[in-house]
């Protein structure tokens, strides 16, 4: 999983020989790093990263990684490339080979804090849907995910913006579809005005968008601040909800992902990952970013500086308990940011362990701008499908080799009949036309 708490200051140096910043603030009690530093041997695997996040980012997504050395590539001259933060990654089983290296060698080492190999104790997750525009069939496909979230006894609320009045009517397409499939959904709801009101901030937030009322409220006029402003969406329903429900972990959802396979089957497989956050593809973010003015100062100077700023896709987000209490810590601060840059910024400048959702769980498209047409979502349910029971019957096949015990400890299948009807593990897109 994906902690910087061990590697916040490695960071900063990383970007300080990128980017030519100032030496970066010392890091908080308790925070790991090593640059200048080789984890010698034990190699999991060796890849090309773009940046050291991305190497983290790599190593969050395999079980038994508990840390990394990442080495910049040089130039001709044997100097580090400042043009770009592309090297090697190597992640590590362990890091027992430590050794000192030289500054020419370009190497920055972190160690991930706390690496489980067994599943959480305590793990009680819940899931929220952020939703306010939300189509018929988009209702549909939220009823069917309560509705199995419902068998596995996990929490499951959707979380409406009804600041205008689709919002309102998504509550209701929703409610409809649940009744019809016998489902219970506790909503929870909230509109602009409760966001203002619980982080003041957020006014000022609004003078700097880069094209105005053009942003928000938008050509059509059907934008809160929510649109743009997720975290702080997400922490008035932990205030509203968190108080009474003793969730560990918060998996958050948009209202337009797809999800192949079994939703329950799907988070089962991040049961065992400790992360404060999972979520996919975090790096640094580029100046040219459209949303990047959107920090309030107080966010910046907390993320430790310009340079120091991170993005994800977050249309699916596992969230601990204490990161959402940090994010509402922030934003009550007025230290608030748009949506792709708040919660992983926050993670890691806490320190918190901030992990990854595996590549294997990814499918495409999953990206801001994807469109996904319902036919061609259909394709890839059953090309996920047949990967699936194509990967059973291969890890059966291993394990008669193996034995059951070899196949438990590498937390494959265990070698039982292969079921294709029974529940199986499939992918996140993003975004799902309706």
């Amino acid at each position: 999983a994906m902690g910087f708490a061990g590697g916040w200051r490695a960071l900063n140096i990383v970007l300080v020989v990128a980017l030519g910043l100032q030496e970066p603030p010392t890091p908080r009690p308790g925070q790991r790093y090593e640059h200048n530093v080789d984890y010698y041997g034990n190699d999991l695997d060796h890849t090309v990263q773009p940046s050291p996040i991305a190497c983290h980012a790599h190593c969050s997504s395999l079980p038994f990684c508990v840390g990394f050395t990442f080495q910049h590539f040089t130039d001709d001259a044997g100097r580090s490339d400042r043009r770009n933060s592309l090297g090697h990654c190597y992640t590590k089983l362990s890091t027992g080979g430590r050794r000192d290296a030289k500054p020419s060698q370009n190497l920055l080492s972190f160690t991930l804090p706390s690496a489980r190999r067994s599943p959480l104790s305590p793990y009680r997750p819940a899931v929220v849907v952020r939703a306010h525009n939300t189509t018929e069939s988009g209702a549909a496909r939220i009823a069917g995910w309560a509705a199995d979230m419902q068998s596995s006894s996990v929490p499951f609320w959707v979380s409406v913006d009804v600041t205008m009045g689709r919002g309102k009517e998504a509550v209701l397409r929703i409610l409809k579809a649940a009744d019809k499939l016998g489902v219970e959904i506790r909503i929870h709801s909230y509109t602009e005005s409760e966001m203002l009101n619980a982080y003041p901030k957020l006014a000022y937030a609004r003078h700097r968008l880069p094209r105005g009322e053009e942003d928000i409220p938008g050509p059509n006029g059907d934008r809160s601040l929510a649109w743009g402003y997720h975290s702080e969406a997400i922490g008035l329903f932990h205030r509203d909800e968190g108080t009474t429900n003793d969730y560990t972990h918060l998996w958050v959802f948009e209202e337009d992902v797809a999800v192949t396979g079994s939703l329950p089957r799907l988070l089962e497989e991040y049961q065992w990952d400790n992360g404060d956050l999972l979520a996919s593809d975090m790096r640094p973010i580029e100046p040219m970013w459209y949303f990047y003015p959107m920090a309030t100062e107080e966010f910046v100077a907390r993320a430790g500086g310009p340079g120091f700023r991170i993005n994800a896709r977050e249309h699916v987000q596992r969230l601990s308990r204490s990161l959402l209490d940090a994010l509402i810590e922030w934003a009550l601060q007025g230290a608030v940011a748009w949506s792709e840059e708040s919660v992983p910024t926050v993670c890691f400048a806490e320190g918190m362990r901030c992990s990854a959702l595996s590549p294997r769980h990814i499918g495409e498209p999953y990206r801001w701008d994807g469109d996904m047409a319902p036919e061609d979502f259909d394709e890839r349910l059953e090309a996920d499908r047949l990967a699936a029971v194509t990967e059973a019957l291969m890890n059966k096949a291993q394990c008669e080799v193996d034995g059951e015990t070899a196949c438990s400890d590498l937390g494959r299948d265990d070698g039982g009949d292969v079921d294709e009807d029974k529940p199986w593990v499939g992918r996140f897109y993003h975004a799902l036309r309706c």
